[in-house]
């Protein structure tokens, strides 16, 4: 976790890509070498500078955008949020054959809606995926089937990991309007609940009943579709009052 908007910048040296992080810029070499190379964020979007600041921190500074992506939506990151993300992504990836499903009932009488199978997906963080000409959101998880093929038994799944900050407007907009035009569901979970809404289990994903996400341009809860919820504003009452009832 640091306070710096951009604390990597990538650049491509002998056809593969390397990245500097801002604290190396202290080294003068390094500083020289950064100021030479064209840099850009993860994303490949945004041009970015090195340079020193006031305070003599040298740091990275956007440029420019490219044409095509010319607004970058993501929400801010914690320490927990980044704890959280790190234990959601190592399980997802120790597991192969996996499948999503929705569980329902009281302790002791679960039953289980098979809902996908997730079985060969490959799976990252921060992970930027265009949504539109102007917005490309940065998901917290996301994972996808290797196959070239597009299908709707095989969605591509973003997880949004919810500490204190929820997606921004522009973001929770082209996610409702990508779920609806293509194979894609985001899954919300929240580190002040951590596996009481989303979990990896040994053999397979689990959304509670409780679970809020996003499928078929529709937010999703306790079962059915949530027409009410089409802002992140409206999301995070709701959301914030459930997690607040639960303790």
């Amino acid at each position: 976790m640091t306070d710096v908007l951009h604390p990597y910048a990538y650049y491509f040296e002998n056809d593969k890509l390397e990245d500097i992080y801002y604290e190396k810029l202290a080294n003068n070499d390094i500083f020289e070498k950064a100021q030479s190379k064209t840099l850009t964020d993860s994303s490949g979007y945004i041009t970015l500078q090195a340079r020193p600041s006031k305070t003599g921190r040298r740091h990275f500074y956007e440029v420019a955008k490219q044409p095509g992506a010319r607004t970058e939506y993501f929400s801010r990151d914690s320490a927990p949020h980044d704890t959280r993300v790190g234990d959601l992504l190592k399980k997802l990836k120790a597991r192969n054959g996996l499948s999503m499903k929705i569980r329902n009932g009281k302790q002791g009488a679960y039953t289980y809606d098979f809902f996908l199978d997730l079985t060969g997906y490959n799976w990252d963080k921060e992970v930027h995926r265009i949504m539109s000409s102007e917005v490309a959101v940065r998901h917290d998880l996301y994972g996808a089937h290797p196959d070239l093929r597009m299908s709707v038994h095989r969605p591509a799944i973003a997880i949004e990991v919810i500490d204190t900050h929820y997606p921004e407007e522009k973001a929770f907009e082209a996610m409702l309007l990508a779920t609806k035009n293509f194979p894609l569901v985001v899954i919300f979970d929240f580190v002040k609940k951590p596996n009481s809404f989303f979990s990896v289990e040994a053999d397979f994903v689990q959304m509670t009943r409780w679970a809020f996400y996003i499928r078929n341009g529709k937010v999703w809860h306790n079962g059915r579709e949530r027409s009410n919820i089409t802002t992140p504003n409206r999301l995070k009452i709701e959301c914030d009052e459930l997690v607040k009832r639960w303790g």
